[in-house]
């Protein structure tokens, strides 16, 4: 990895990146875009909840497939890397979304804080609840506003009209 960097970073003006630190950042790419999943579903880190099986299983197969390529089969496109250079990316990964879980965590905290109150009190949604209440109210209410009505629930309840004075 020591020597790829090198060449990469150091080397000659102008010349492509050296394919094996290509491959490394293809993996770091791959991993955490895959990982940074989990992160983006749950409001605390990253494993303090279970993903559903289905995002679970299809991250992890992806993962599996595309590390045991990059470890196995890999050629002329990609090189090989050393296992102990995809474990390093793994750290690399892992260790960043920990930072990023922090960093979403505090800006969640500072972002309640700080945000307007009509944002979590959408006024359409207060108007549409105040109205089912006044319904409520009404229908239930010992005002007779059709007197007509009365007598029929009232017939059909005890099986004989109620006089109403």
């Amino acid at each position: 990895f020591r020597a790829s960097y090198e060449a990469s970073m150091h080397g000659k003006s102008g010349v492509e990146m050296d394919t094996y630190m290509e491959t490394a950042v293809f993996l770091q790419i791959s991993n955490s875009s895959a990982i940074l999943i989990f992160s983006a579903r749950t409001v605390g880190f990253f494993f303090s909840t279970m993903p559903a099986w289905q995002l679970l299983f299809s991250t992890l197969l992806g993962q599996v497939i595309i590390n045991g390529w990059i470890l196995l089969f890999a050629g002329t496109l990609i090189d090989k890397m050393l296992f102990s250079d995809v474990v390093r990316v793994w750290i690399y990964d892992i260790a960043w979304l920990l930072i990023l879980d922090v960093v979403k965590m505090a800006a969640e905290a500072l972002w309640d804080k700080i945000k307007p109150w009509e944002i979590e009190h959408n006024p359409a949604l207060i108007k549409k609840a105040q109205e089912k209440r006044i319904n409520r109210r009404l229908s239930n209410s010992l005002l007779v506003t059709n007197m007509g009505e009365v007598k029929r629930k009232s017939f059909r309840k005890t099986g004989s009209s109620v006089r109403l004075e």
